[in-house]
């Protein structure tokens, strides 16, 4: 499972996708971390799983935002 992962921060847009799985005995660390300059408001984080559903959590920066694993 992966996710692609939308941060809107005031005018401003930043992306990253999460790849799941992974190799034989291995993984990748699921942990995304955003930029967002000196934008000081809230962020808009949305996630969009694989199958198309979508959760939006609102957060302000400077603090951590989980978002758990979609059900299967």
């Amino acid at each position: 499972t992966g996710c692609r992962v939308r941060v809107t921060a005031g005018n401003q847009n930043y992306f990253h996708e999460l790849v799941g799985g992974g190799s034989y005995l291995s993984s990748s660390q699921s942990v995304l971390v955003f930029g967002v300059g000196e934008f000081t408001g809230e962020c808009e984080i949305e996630v969009t799983w694989p199958t198309g559903t979508v959760a939006r959590v609102y957060q302000g920066v400077n603090q951590e935002a989980w978002i758990g694993q979609q059900d299967r």
